[in-house]
């Protein structure tokens, strides 16, 4: 399958995957491993992770159907999955500012902050140069974020921003 094709699909491919990293720690009985990819609670902080990991899920899928366009796509779903966890979090801030948090509203955020992601992620993989120094960038992010990400979930900063805040509690729950 073409890669530009499987770009199109990831607007509801990335929207799916997310919606089953929200509940995968759960449903997997607090698999640790999961836990850095998945949230652990409802706290700002573990939230993003479904926007983030669910693009790079979805980009091992477009790696293993793209037969061979591979140019620039470690760049294009880095770079997304950055933009788009943070589109996420700023229409987060921007609509709890008027209104009360909701599901619906939260889901909607995502879907929207999926669609801005898979365009840039388009928009790169249209690039007909090889960008090497970037996709070697892209790998440096890559591991640096995660890391981060499996970090916070296992020793998280005493801040609101990664406490959840209906248990009150931060990380894994003990």
């Amino acid at each position: 399958m073409k890669v530009k094709t499987l770009e199109v699909l990831g607007f509801i491919g990335v929207f799916l995957i997310g919606v089953l990293l929200y509940f995968a720690y759960g449903w997997s009985q607090e698999n640790q491993f999961i836990a850095m990819i998945a949230p652990v609670n409802g706290s700002l902080w573990e939230l993003m992770k479904i926007p983030f990991f669910s693009v790079l899920i979805y980009g091992i899928i477009v790696y293993l159907l793209a037969k061979g366009e591979h140019r620039n796509l470690l760049f294009a779903k880095v770079l997304s999955a950055i933009v788009t966890s943070i589109f996420c979090l700023m229409m987060y801030f921007g609509y709890t500012a008027i209104f009360d948090q909701h599901i619906l509203l939260d889901a909607l955020v995502f879907f929207v902050a999926v669609v801005l992601g898979q365009f840039l992620s388009l928009g790169i993989l249209s690039i007909q140069k090889q960008l090497g120094g970037l996709n070697f960038l892209a790998l440096i992010l890559l591991m640096a974020i995660t890391m981060t990400f499996a970090t916070f979930t296992y020793e998280p900063p005493q801040h609101d921003f990664f406490r959840d805040q209906e248990t009150n509690t931060y990380g894994i729950p003990y």
